[in-house]
This record gives structure tokens, sequence and C-alpha cells, in this order.
């Protein structure tokens, strides 16, 4: 979650809300699908704002709070995740991990190449990144600016991304949200004259809350096969064992 929205939602709506809980299951799928999820695991959350998904693997008891950290610059201090208990600091620790999450990251983030490298030396050898990224730049509108965002990417312009970094290996590139891209594309035109300091990010009613969320949990079982259309892109990279 990002701290500019951290105001817009209590933190026990955000933990429920259905953009990360749907988020967080085709993460999951990602880990478990790949048998990353042991108990000797190392696994670090770059950009990661107040820690919503770190408190959610925390919580599934998928990972230890103590085999998990959050990284931040953007902190002002170090904290623990919203919620939960793992340790969020402002800079990257002396040691390498085995997964680094950068979800929705890259885009806030003028030199996107640097930032993905720097991650990259920072993987263990045979070491994992598990990367989103905002979709299409059609898409994009004052929920970006509100964001502080440079960009939004394809799984093309993504593929560059990568590839550009030598060594990195891409196991798989997909899109995500696909189901509710055509509603999130009516949504933002109606609202592209709108003002304020807010995101799109909202509270929903627990009756679509609910609809919302077990739709994108079936989606995300066959998210991995949508080379098509999003809202987001997703790609799981490999460093060289």
């Amino acid at each position: 979650m990002d701290f500019a929205e951290q105001n817009q939602v209590t933190p026990s709506l955000v933990l429920e809300h259905w953009y990360y809980q749907s988020k967080f299951e085709l993460l999951r799928r990602t880990l478990t699908d790949s048998g990353l999820l042991k108990s000797s695991t190392q696994l670090a959350d770059l950009g990661c704002g107040l820690g919503v998904f770190l408190t959610l693997l925390e919580r599934s008891g998928l990972l230890s709070s103590q085999s998990m950290v959050g990284i931040d610059p953007a902190a002002t201090h170090c904290h623990l995740s919203l919620g939960g208990t793992v340790p969020i600091m402002t800079a990257w620790p002396d040691y390498s991990f085995d997964v680094i999450l950068l979800m929705d990251v890259l885009e806030h983030i003028e030199d996107d190449r640097a930032a993905l490298r720097q991650a990259y030396e920072k993987l263990k050898p045979g070491g994992h990144l598990f990367i989103t990224v905002p979709a299409f730049s059609f898409l994009w509108s004052h929920h970006d600016e509100v964001l502080g965002h440079y960009r939004r990417y394809t799984i093309s312009g993504l593929r560059k991304l990568v590839t550009s970094v030598p060594g990195l290996k891409i196991l798989n590139l997909h899109y995500f949200y696909a189901l509710i891209l055509p509603i999130a594309m009516l949504v933002r035109f109606l609202r592209q004259k709108a003002q304020g300091n807010s995101s799109d990010l909202k509270p929903a009613s627990a009756f679509l809350n609910f609809v919302l969320k077990k739709s994108l949990l079936v989606e995300s079982i066959f998210a991995n096969r949508n080379k098509i259309a999003g809202l987001t892109v997703v790609a799981v990279c490999q460093k060289p064992k």
C-alpha cells in the first residue's frame, strides 16, 4: 500500500480489500507453484509502503515474520508492517534474499532499470523476483499522478526492462485484472477531469468487495496464461544459480 493512500482506508479494511486480497492470492500461488515457500526462505519486499503483503504473508502462516523484511526508502523511520510484526527498514540490510518482491514499485522510480539491477544484486544465486507494474499508457489518469508514477507498462515493455539486466531470466510474464479492465477503463474515462489528492483506491461496499474478491481469486488461477490484457503486468524472474 502506498503511503499516499494510507488515510483513505482503515487498516482492517485494506487488509480485506479486494485489490490486495486478489493480488496476494496471485503472489501466494506463484510462490507455492515455484516451491519458494520453505522454512529457510528469506524474503524482502522492496518499496513495500505500509507492508500489506508482508502482513498477509505473515497472517497466512506461509512465512514467519523473522524470515521477511520490508525495505522502503520513502519511509521516514523503521516501523512494523500494517497490522503485523514484519520489520520495515529504510535501506537494504547487509544480507541477500531468496525472493524479492517489487509489487507496484518500478513505476514510481525514474530510473527503473537501476532499481531492478539493485534488487538483482541483493538476490542469492537462483533467487526469484516477483514484479507487478500498472499496465497500458492509455489508462494513465489522475490516479497515477497522485501516486507519483513515471510510466505504465506493457508485456513487451516489461520484458525489455528485465532483459536489460544481464543474467536475469524471465520465467513467466503475463497480465492480471483482466476481468475488471473494461470497468476500470470506463471509470477512468469518466473521472479524467477529476481533481484532488486521492487515488482510485476506495472502500467498496461489503457485497461488492466480496464479489470482486471472489471473481479475481478465480482469475488468479489462470492469470499466468493471460498474454492479452489486464490492469497489471506481472513478471516472475530468476537469477542464475
